[in-house]
């Protein structure tokens, strides 16, 4: 591919180019930065608000270990990112963040593929092995990536809109490079700032359908 091609989709040049038809902020945005492409793209919205003089009210950038960056972060290089297995983990950093952002201040979310991995913390009342061995069963079960991000969802903390919830800010404004084809934004897990589109019901009925019932721990 001709390296001016390559050039145009950096996610540096992709969101610069999305932050130049952005309004200008009337006071420093937090940013929060998590996927593949968190440090370029948080190093580009840092630079463009340099430029004008301006700097983040704080920052919070989550990526994987470079060693993992050819696959599913945390799966070291497998190609297969459906099926990686996404490990949970106490998503503290998280909690803190939004803790952080006083009602009113605006937000920058930065989100790229991989965040499912990154963001992955339990629901309270659900361990961190619980946690781990339901995301297990979800992967040897046979049901595809939407139902299984259906039922990922109501398990994790941030997933389907709880991040932009525990914010509890209206002004935040989302930066989202996609890696599934057609954009299906509300169809990942870490779709943290839209609002979910399926239902309990939905994801119970898909999860006996595919004999989780009694497979999952009692508190997921």
């Amino acid at each position: 591919m001709p390296r001016h091609a390559l050039a145009a989709v950096r996610p540096e040049a992709r969101l610069a180019g999305a932050l130049d038809a952005h309004p200008l902020p009337a006071d420093p945005p937090h940013l929060l930065a998590v996927g593949k492409a968190a440090v370029p793209m948080a190093r580009a919205a840092s630079a463009w608000l340099a430029a004008r003089d301006l700097h983040p009210a704080a920052s919070l950038v989550v990526a994987p270990a470079v060693e993992s960056i050819s696959g599913h972060p945390g799966d070291r290089g497998r190609s297969s990112a459906p099926r990686a297995p996404i490990r949970p983990r106490r998503p503290t950093r998280f909690g803190s963040f939004c803790r952080s952002v006083e009602p009113g201040a605006a937000v920058w979310f930065l989100l790229s593929g991989g965040a499912t991995s990154l963001m992955a913390g339990p629901e309270p009342g659900i361990s961190i092995e619980d946690l781990r061995q339901a995301y297990d069963q979800l992967l040897r079960s046979g049901l595809d990536i939407r139902a299984m991000n259906l039922i990922r969802k109501r398990l994790s903390r941030w997933g389907g809109g709880k991040l932009a919830v525990a914010l509890a800010t209206p002004r935040t404004d989302q930066f989202i490079i996609s890696d599934v084809i057609g954009d299906p934004l509300d169809a990942s897990d870490p779709a943290h700032g839209l609002p979910d589109t399926g239902t309990f019901r939905e994801a119970l009925a898909m999860g006996t359908q595919a004999g989780l019932r009694d497979r999952l721990p009692a508190s997921a």
